[in-house]
This record gives structure tokens, C-alpha cells and sequence, in this order.
């Protein structure tokens, strides 16, 4: 979604959105570019991204801590936060010939490459294991309150 205020628009895209229409990883970096690029032109006073990931980059062609070089080149403030559980989880690794998924325990969240994505940006690192700690970071940072 290109940067809007119109938070009508942003509410029915979260409605739609549904798991499971792509497939092949998560590309932090890619994404973490792409807000960099649709900033890298603006006027404002302040430039900043919020990422929100589990951080582990599986896909794409950029790797994370190099769009956070290029955030810091350009002066945009990059805000990570950490969303998952503690300690490892089951998780998709490969696929077999067959086409079946072999599954192993990963580390749920790259906390090092997103605490350092921040440093270097200028912008802090957050942790949010559950839906309450992220809703009090938000509301700590921000004042914003959850709908009822």
C-alpha cells in the first residue's frame, strides 16, 4: 500500500488479506528497501520506518542490515520490532522432491540483525512476544489506544 492517511483503506486491506496466497519466505530486506525508496525523496523533516517482523530474511535479494546502511545514508530513522515468542518453534526448512515440507526448530526472531538495523538507523529495537506487550509499546510510543 503506498502511503496514505485514509486509514478506511488500510482497515478493508487488513480485512482481506488472507494467509497463505504466497508462498517462499519472508524478504525483510526487500521490504525494508522498498519503504526506504518511497521515502528516499520526501521533504519532511523527519523520516522514519517502523519494521515489523520476525526478522529471519529467507527470500528476496537484499539483505536487511544493507537497506538499513542505505536508511542510514539517507537519513531515515528504522523502528524494529521484534514480534514472536521466546526461544525456538517448529518451522518449515526445506522442501523434499515430493513436495512435502521437512520441518525443524528455528530461532523465532533475528533479534540481533533487527537491534542492529536500528542502531544503525538512528531508531530503537522492541521486543513484542504477545499481542499485549506490542499493544502497550504502541500505545506507550504513541498514545494511540486500540478500538473497542
Amino acid at each position: 500500500m503506498p502511503l496514505t492517511t485514509d486509514h478506511d483503506v488500510l482497515k478493508e486491506l487488513f480485512v482481506q488479506a488472507r494467509a497463505g496466497l504466497i508462498t517462499g519466505g519472508t524478504a525483510v530486506g526487500m521490504g525494508l528497501a522498498t519503504a526506504i525508496n518511497r521515502l528516499r525523496e520526501s521533504t519532511s523533516k523527519s523520516k522514519v520506518v517502523i519494521l515489523l517482523t520476525d526478522g529471519m530474511n529467507n527470500a528476496g535479494t537484499i539483505q536487511p542490515l544493507d537497506a538499513a546502511q542505505i536508511a542510514e545514508e539517507l537519513g531515515i530513522r528504522v523502528y524494529t520490532i521484534g514480534v514472536g515468542t521466546n526461544g525456538k518453534a517448529l518451522s518449515p526448512v526445506a522442501i523434499y522432491p515430493n513436495g512435502q515440507y521437512k520441518y525443524d526448530y528455528v530461532k523465532v526472531v533475528d533479534e540481533d540483525m533487527l537491534k542492529k538495523t536500528a542502531e544503525m538507523t538512528g531508531g530503537r529495537y522492541f521486543r513484542a512476544t504477545d499481542e499485549k506487550k506490542l499493544a502497550a509499546y504502541i500505545k506507550r510510543s504513541t498514545g494511540w489506544k486500540k478500538p473497542a
